[in-house]
């Protein structure tokens, strides 16, 4: 294991989650924080942010740390989390999909979540993928709406860029059973990541919403 890496528990519970780099810990993995950083340029262009992202969920994915189940459902967030969907649908050879939306109501911590067709299976294991987690409501919504549909399913998660803080309230939520991130930011502010991306990932990745 690099010496860099670092694997977290929680409550005593080993392998909850785990984070590939942290930029709270130096160093952090060069490729990692190169992609990071050229990622968060204001002016990156929408190809190029996603193959960064593709890159970063590919390292996530593939992680000699990391231990996700193999998936018999994708759940990415629109939109941002749509950026990771093509490189772990092709890394768990095209598995089943669901698609979900999270409107945060203003003011709370509240998230409407309507998921799409695709649950017609009973699934043992399920990824919900999003590319950025500020404060961790939205995955703890669909978590929870995943669950009402399939309450003995095992839900994990999958994030290219995340807040040490999010993570902490994803868990303890008892929604998840395992989350890893690439990347691990130094805080959250005012919804926004530490270091900032710059930007809404969603319009990185697909162009500014009218």
């Amino acid at each position: 294991m690099p010496e860099n890496s670092l694997i977290f528990t929680v409550r005593g519970q080993a392998d909850r989650r785990c984070v590939l780099e942290d930029l709270n810990h130096a160093p952090v993995d060069l490729d990692i924080l190169r992609d990071f950083t050229d990622f968060c340029s204001p002016h990156i262009s929408r190809d190029s942010a996603q193959e960064i992202i593709n890159q970063m969920t590919f390292k996530l994915l593939t992680h000699s740390i990391t231990a996700f189940s193999v998936p018999e459902i994708l759940v990415p967030i629109a939109r941002a989390g749509m950026g990771m969907w093509s490189v772990a649908n092709r890394l768990f050879d095209g598995p089943a999909s669901c698609f979900a939306i999270g409107k945060k109501i203003k003011g709370t911590s509240k998230v409407e979540v309507v998921l799409s067709s695709g649950m017609d299976v009973e699934p043992r294991s399920i990824l919900i993928l999003d590319t950025v987690i500020a404060t961790g409501d939205t995955i703890i919504a669909v978590a929870q709406a995943l669950r009402e549909r399939s309450p003995l399913a095992r839900i994990e998660v999958a994030s290219c860029y995340a807040a040490p803080r999010a993570i902490d309230t994803i868990l303890s939520s008892g929604m998840v059973e395992y989350l890893s991130v690439t990347l691990l930011a130094q805080d959250c502010r005012d919804g926004w990541l530490i270091p900032k991306i710059n930007g809404d990932a969603g319009d990185k990745l697909y162009g500014v919403r009218l």
